[in-house]
């Protein structure tokens, strides 16, 4: 009866353990998503990824395709975005970014992926006086609307 017993708690446990490590190592979505700013698709080395319900772009392609400026500061592991009166500072893994020097707390924080720094493009684009909505048709569709500037007529996302 003992080993009966220690063999289904040795069986639970391996199950639980298998169980949580799945949703451990699925932080990175693997959909392919695709950028479209004013209803061109940007072509890009480092696709845009979904960490925790969070879509992550590669900062430098899809904002200056924007006109944004953007600044990155090796030493600082530190991104840099300006477009017209705002300054949008992010470090890399850090939670904290600064919207003209004040803080703002991040779902998630930037990363470097083969090179790229990948930043929330919700937060970016919402700090820049873009609104972002998903909508749902046959697939996601993450639309960002310039109420800023008329040279931005669109930035979507698209998961294909």
């Amino acid at each position: 009866m003992k080993k009966s017993m220690l063999r289904r708690l040795a069986v639970f446990l391996t199950v639980f353990m298998i169980l949580f490590s799945f949703g451990t190592l699925n932080i990175y979505s693997s959909s392919k998503i695709s950028v479209c700013v004013n209803g061109k698709y940007l072509k890009m080395d480092v696709p845009p990824i979904i960490e925790n319900g969070r879509t992550l772009v590669p900062v430098r392609g899809v904002f200056e395709s924007i006109n944004a400026y953007v600044d990155w500061l090796p030493e600082w592991q530190t991104v840099n975005v300006l477009k017209d009166d705002k300054i949008i500072t992010l470090r890399i893994n850090a939670n904290i970014a600064y919207v003209n020097e004040e803080a703002v707390k991040l779902d998630v924080p930037p990363r470097i992926i083969d090179g790229r720094t990948m930043v929330p493009i919700r937060f970016i684009s919402e700090s820049i006086g873009a609104e972002v909505g998903w909508m749902m048709q046959q697939k996601p569709l993450s639309s960002i609307l310039s109420r800023m500037s008329p040279r931005i007529k669109s930035l979507s996302l698209k998961e294909m």
